[in-house]
Parts: C-alpha cells; structure tokens; sequence
C-alpha cells in the first residue's frame, strides 16, 4: 500500500471513530440491553417508569420508554444488570426521539 492509499484510506477502527465523533459522540457505545428504572426528580413528586436501555458509553447512554420526559430534565438512572447488581448513574436529557432517549451522565464515577 502506498502512502496515498495510507492516508486516504484510514483502517477501518479508525473510520468508525471519526463517523462516531462526526454523529457528535466523545466516547464509543457498546450494546446493554437490560431494564432501567428512570427516578425523574424533575416531576412535582419524584416519577418512576420503566425503561430498556439500548446502549452506552463512558459518557451516554440510549434508552427506550414510553414515558412522557422532558429534554433537559435530570435523571437517575437504575440499571438492573442482574438479580445482585443494579448500578445508578444521574443523566440529564438530551433528545427524544419517538419512545427513543438520550441522555449523558453528569459526574463520572
């Protein structure tokens, strides 16, 4: 391959982050699939819904639900990885689309 090809031609793990920063992600998604409790504290009384995480990265996450949430609105999030471990992140709202959301964690663990 000659330098040209190099350079014009990135390997492919080098092409899918530089898609994953041009769809304005930092950090790559991988997969999770597992229930998620949504705690909206932004509701008169804290609200309580079910949800379906979709996938996450060190600094996002994508869930489904079909509660009614607002974009910006912050969030605990209680993911039940299985029968002993459930993890907790706050996130606040980024986007809605359809019962699809996105959010990204405000302080890191």
């Amino acid at each position: 391959m000659n330098e040209y090809n190099q350079r014009n031609n990135p390997p492919t793990s080098v092409q899918m982050r530089l898609k994953t920063r041009a769809e304005g992600r930092r950090h790559e998604r991988v997969e999770l699939v597992v229930p998620v409790l949504i705690i909206n504290h932004a509701a008169v009384d804290d609200q309580f819904v079910e949800g379906v995480s979709i996938d996450i990265s060190e600094s996002g996450v994508a869930f489904e639900t079909e509660a009614d949430l607002n974009s910006g609105n912050l969030v605990e999030l209680v993911f039940d990885v299985n029968e002993e471990t459930e993890y907790h992140r706050y996130a606040r709202l980024l986007y809605r689309f359809g019962p699809r959301y996105g959010a990204y964690f405000t302080k890191p663990d």
